[in-house]
């Protein structure tokens, strides 16, 4: 593999528009949309403990069944699934969700209604109404720790494989953001060591990165693992040198701003933050990047790159990036057993980041914006734990299951504040159920790791907290001190709260409200409580909306 330096940059955001298609998505009633492709636009709000959640997709599009999905990491594995299609020539919603690539399952108890439904010629519309946050059974996320999305279509009605599908990172209360254009400078950067004078004259003095994007280079990101960055010192190397072999972070150098792993290009910093680059200790930049070739195409020229957006004013705030390591990025350090072969569900020993390490934080609270979990092909599910005293105080994000190919910086959930003195507690699980023999900690692929990056502001001394051994682990800090902990705290998760009611009149006083237009397609409700309660409320109400709204859901 040949690691070739190159300068690239590009500017492509999108932005928020008004949201009316003047039909069947009046503003009023849908505040939010975005647009996922050309011709296919999603529309949301939330009204009361509901969210309204609609597609519209063109007649060029060409599509049969349609879905909506809320993904814990981008891919199908681990989404809750909203695919409306037609049975028996009628549209029916089904709530779906799946455990591995494979056909999505019905779940057990259904949490959707289907509001309304058109076909018309060839143009697919419809809205769905899905409660904040169910406690009945079956796998599900709260719509307010929603965080990344994914839409797909398929050729027919019938519930087989798409033919088009994609991500996006969403906030379904508050909608989308706008990053205003203006606002930023194009300057070109470099992969490898540079000099950021070479390409921002004016580096003496400091700038924010307000959003960086991967670029790829599509004949050789099949190889691509992961991308670190580091800020080394001046005249340790010189512009746009290259090191065949480097650790993650090269020799002399502190860590950087940005990690980009398979599933993760891409990242965009809120208005109050930006990381810093410029002025003191800030003008070598380095990115270390992994491959993985299992093939050894040795010789393969690889252009992969970083684009930075760089606001045009200082923000607020620095934001920060704090590394968590239980596992394989200091293999000669941590003293850790294999992982046993043979098991469904192994946790590792997790990582404690303890009070006496977060209280030299000169901040009385941060900001958590996202998390990156990385582990490799072993990995299933990973957790942050807040802990404040003998308390449990929330979760900052969970993965509930793992994929090393969508890898993402995700927003936290509701819970985003840490204060100083609160301890952290992550954990990795692991599936060695079809391996032979243990798995070693490590960097390479055949290894595992137990990473987890944090995105946050305002920037603080911490950049890392390193397990170390059962009751050890180091502050990478102000005192870069090895800190004794005492087992890790344990506490009840706290009980699950219902938000919405799809069968109470909350629920149908909102779809009784949302007159927007009558479809062509007109679904009776199927058997069972739903439908007979639709029909008995809606006959007394008004007996025309059933030509206009299917309340149902699809029973398995």
């Amino acid at each position: 593999m040949v690691f070739r330096a190159v300068l690239t940059f590009v500017l492509s955001f999108g932005l928020a528009n008004a949201c009316s298609d003047g039909l069947h998505f009046p503003e009023g009633s849908w505040p939010f949309c975005q647009e996922l492709a050309p011709g296919i636009i999603m529309y949301y709000g939330v009204t009361g403990d509901f969210l309204k959640l609609g597609l519209s997709v063109s007649a060029e599009s060409d599509a049969g069944w349609s879905a909506l999905a809320f993904g814990g990491n981008g891919g199908m594995k681990g989404a809750q699934q909203f695919v409306v299609r037609k049975v028996d020539g009628r549209f029916v919603a089904e709530e779906r969700y799946s455990k591995s690539f494979t056909t999505p399952q019905l779940q057990a108890v259904q949490q959707v209604q289907l509001i309304f439904a058109t076909e018309e010629s060839g143009h697919v519309a419809w809205g769905i109404l899905l409660p904040l946050n169910s406690c009945e059974e079956g796998e599900r996320y709260g719509v307010e720790d929603v965080s990344i999305m994914q839409w797909a279509l398929g050729a027919g009605h019938d519930f087989l494989q798409h033919v088009r599908r994609g991500s996006m990172r969403v906030n379904l209360l508050s909608g989308p953001s706008n990053l205003n254009l203006a606002d930023l400078k194009n300057y070109k950067k470099v992969c490898a060591f540079f000099d950021l004078k070479e390409v921002i004259p004016d580096i003496d003095n400091k700038h924010h990165v307000a959003a960086m994007t991967l670029a790829e280079d599509p004949q050789t990101f099949r190889y691509f693992h992961h991308m670190i960055s580091g800020w080394c010192p001046e005249g340790a190397y010189t512009h746009l040198q290259t090191l065949e072999e480097c650790d993650m972070t090269p020799p002399g150098c502190s860590p950087g701003f940005f990690v980009f792993s398979a599933g993760n290009t891409a990242g965009v910093l809120p208005a109050e933050a930006g990381f810093p680059i410029g002025g003191v200790g800030k003008r070598f930049l380095a990115f270390q990047v992994h491959y993985y070739d299992p093939s050894s195409n040795f010789g393969v020229q690889d252009s992969v790159g970083v684009n930075l957006f760089i606001a045009d004013r200082l923000r607020p705030h620095d934001a920060g990036l704090l590394t968590l390591a239980a596992g394989g990025l200091w293999p000669d350090r941590q003293i850790l057993a294999d992982i046993p072969p043979g098991l469904q569900n192994y946790a590792a020993e997790p990582v404690l980041v303890p009070s006496s390490c977060t209280r030299e934080s000169k901040a009385e609270e941060v900001t958590v914006l996202s998390q990156l979990y990385h582990a490799h092909g072993a990995g299933t599910n990973m957790t942050t734990e807040v802990f404040r005293g003998s308390q449990r105080i929330g979760m900052l994000r969970q993965e509930k299951l793992y994929d090393y190919n969508f890898q993402t910086f995700a927003p936290t959930g509701s819970f985003r504040k840490l204060q100083r003195g609160d301890e952290l507690l992550f954990t990795c699980n692991y599936n060695t159920s079809s391996r032979r023999s243990p798995i070693k900690w490590g960097k390479g692929v055949d290894a595992e790791m137990c990473i987890s990056f944090l995105m946050y502001y305002p920037a603080q001394e911490l950049k890392g907290v390193w397990y170390v051994e059962d009751g050890l682990v180091y502050c990478d800090g102000a005192s870069h001190a090895w800190h004794n902990v005492s087992r890790a705290p344990s506490a009840p998760s706290p009980a699950c709260v219902s938000r919405g009611n799809l069968f109470s009149q909350p629920a149908l006083d909102l779809l009784v409200a949302m007159n927007t237009g009558k479809p062509t397609d007109r679904t009776p409700p199927l058997q069972g409580q739903v439908g007979q309660v639709a029909v008995a409320v809606f006959a007394a109400r008004m007996s025309w909306l059933l030509s206009f709204a299917s309340l149902f859901t699809f029973l398995a």
